[in-house]
């Protein structure tokens, strides 16, 4: 048990992370989703995510239905928990969502304030419990998961994680990424 976290992973744990993205400097803002693999440690109704500020546009299980979803009243510092029903058999969930332009995760600079005063720049961080302003996750140290995920970013840009990262930049302005733990 996490006092800083709402997740209860010692029901129904998230192992692996789908997670796609477009970036959007203007509105300082991602929208994305986010498709976690549930694992069960005992038998489940409901999986909890910590999020702080996320929109929360929809939630489906693995089956593209949507489900019933919640987002608790905000807590000081720790955010609200988002609460989403499971059905019996869910592997699945995925989460539509959009960051807030006030995600404490996420850093904005205009095109001015970096060194080549040419192009914006962002980027994120996740320590100490960050990432919830940015993915809905079960945002605690002694949880770990792996990912896949694809970014979009406007053209002449490149995006990098903390993760493989394609060495070329892409003119597309979209990039993959994979991290097995």
């Amino acid at each position: 048990s996490d006092p800083h976290s709402f997740s209860q992973p010692n029901k129904v744990m998230a192992s692996h992370l789908r997670w796609v993205g477009t970036v959007d400097f203007e509105q300082k803002q991602i929208s994305a989703k986010a498709s976690w693999l549930l694992t069960y440690a005992s038998e489940a109704d409901t999986v909890v995510f910590d999020t702080y500020g996320l929109l929360i546009d929809s939630v489906q299980l693995d089956d593209n239905q949507t489900t019933y979803w919640k987002l608790d009243t905000p807590q000081p510092f720790l955010g609200s928990a988002l609460r989403i029903a499971l059905k019996t058999g869910s592997q699945i969930v995925h989460i539509f969502y959009r960051t807030s332009s006030q995600a404490k995760g996420l850093q904005w600079l205009e095109a001015e304030q970096t060194a080549d005063k040419q192009h914006p720049f962002l980027f994120s961080q996740g320590q100490a419990i960050l990432t919830r302003s940015w993915l809905p996750c079960q945002d605690s140290p002694a949880l770990r998961f792996s990912f896949d995920a694809e970014l979009s970013v406007p053209p002449g840009l490149k995006a990098v994680m903390s993760a493989s990262n394609q060495a070329q930049m892409q003119p597309s302005g979209r990039y993959s990424f994979s991290n097995k733990k």
